[in-house]
């Protein structure tokens, strides 16, 4: 009989495993820290800014008028629209023989603005229109009157802050209007003042930005 040769054994190769990385980093976690303090271009949503002010305005009354001003604007990151509210005190002119003219203006102010520059002194720039009423009356006269006169005007708006913190905000800010019709004050007949082609103010703002 002849031996049949013995069978090998079945063998079933495996793939050589692949080394792994046991070194991968896991995925970076998202980081806690929101944006800045003073960064309030970052984040969504309109914010709303608040300011209350001392005045001094040119060319709107006799003299050199001292004010006070409120406002606030809604602001969405580079713009705002603002809307104020100037009241100024009464200021006197001789007469040019007898008597004293006063006057003192109340006026609403509309303010589109954009805002620009460093975070810790932010810059703007608006357009604006006013509309109000100019109060006159004469006095150590025969016939004291007193009247009143519509005030419009439009023109521009700069200003720079300093942000004390996140909230708070010292600004400068000017003023150059020109007034829309002249008006005049009058005493006895004859003219003791006009208002000129144009009209300034300055002012130191308290601002306080609420988010």
């Amino acid at each position: 009989m002849s031996a049949e040769p013995n069978a090998l054994p079945e063998t079933s190769a495996a793939p050589a495993a692949m080394p792994t990385d046991s070194t991968t980093e896991p995925p970076e976690a998202p980081s806690s820290e929101g944006p800045g303090p003073l960064d309030a271009s970052s984040r969504d949503g309109p914010t709303v800014d608040a300011f209350l002010g001392a005045v001094v305005s040119d060319a709107v009354a006799p003299g050199l008028a001292p004010g006070v001003a409120l406002g606030s604007a809604l602001r969405w990151r580079w713009i705002s629209l603002g809307i104020d509210a100037r009241v100024d005190a009464p200021t006197e002119e001789a007469g040019p023989a007898v008597g004293r003219v006063s006057s003192w203006l109340l006026v609403g102010t509309l303010a589109p603005c954009t805002h620009f520059g460093p975070k810790l002194v932010p810059l703007l720039a608006c357009a604006i229109v006013q509309a109000g009423s100019m109060q006159s009356s004469g006095s150590e006269v025969s016939a004291p009157a007193s009247g009143s006169a519509v005030w419009l005007a439009a023109g521009a708006r700069f200003g720079t802050g300093i942000r004390l913190s996140a909230a708070w905000e010292l600004r400068v800010r000017g003023d150059l209007v020109f007034p829309f019709a002249p008006t005049s004050l009058w005493l006895d007949r004859a003219q003791v003042w006009k208002t000129s082609w144009a009209a300034g103010s300055l002012a130191l703002d308290g601002v306080v930005h609420f988010r």
